[in-house]
């Protein structure tokens, strides 16, 4: 995870900053590239819901976070 972090800051995806916590941690926000990029993997994400979901079904499943209020468009979810 943390060369996955390391690698969306080197690409300007994320900005890595210092949380006010003990112990040290980082604190990622996603920058205006990262924001607009955001809207592309939740499209692709639900193409495929939509066409490949049969395939891999139950892939991934318990990772999958709620990304949009009422799921993807057209979807049963």
């Amino acid at each position: 995870m943390a060369d996955r972090l390391s690698r969306l800051d080197a690409n300007r995806i994320l900005n890595a900053g210092d949380a006010k916590t003990w112990p040290e941690r980082h604190e990622y926000r996603l920058t205006g590239m990262g924001r607009d990029r955001y809207a592309v993997t939740v499209a692709i994400m639900c193409w495929g819901d939509r066409w490949l979901d049969d395939q891999f079904q139950g892939v991934g499943a318990a990772r999958r976070a709620p990304v949009m209020s009422g799921g993807c468009p057209g979807s049963a979810r």
